[in-house]
């Protein structure tokens, strides 16, 4: 997860991660407890990410870098937060429904460009799409778990 393929995959990376983790963070509270939650969050996302790569890849030669699988479970953890404020919502409620189309899309989007520019420049890396899923997967599973509890 710490290791990028350049400054702009790191750029890219740090811009997509600050996009998506104000509503996550509202969501687990700012205070220490809060921010312990979100590294709950970032990085068993990152890390299931990482291991469903590998599962689907396991004598793979082209190496996963790249904290995309982290940034994918915050996506999937703030898919389940309504952006006011409230409870979880279910896996299966509108707004979560939308943000999984979304994910996917964005895959879509990044994948074309990625390929054409692997097919283009003769290269072997890659879109980690795996990992992704995998990190959007444990965020969308685990938010109901992170999410701080108020007292009746």
């Amino acid at each position: 997860m710490v290791s990028h393929a350049g400054v702009g995959h790191l750029v890219l990376n740090v811009l997509a991660l600050a996009a998506l983790s104000p509503r996550l963070v509202r969501g687990l509270g700012t205070d220490r407890s809060g921010w312990l939650r979100y590294a709950a969050a970032l990085v068993p996302s990152g890390l299931c990410g990482a291991a469903l790569y590998l599962l689907l890849h396991p004598t793979g030669a082209v190496p996963m870098v790249g904290a995309s699988g982290a940034i994918f479970g915050v996506w999937g953890a703030a898919a389940r937060l309504p952006p006011d404020g409230g409870d979880v919502l279910p896996i299966r409620s509108r707004q979560v429904v939308l943000e999984v189309r979304s994910a996917v899309l964005a895959n879509l989007i990044l994948l074309v460009p990625v390929t054409l520019l692997d097919l283009a420049f003769d290269m072997t890396g890659g879109l980690a799409w795996e990992a992704h899923l995998g990190g959007f997967l444990f965020g969308l599973l685990a938010a109901p778990h992170l999410v701080r509890r108020t007292p009746c």
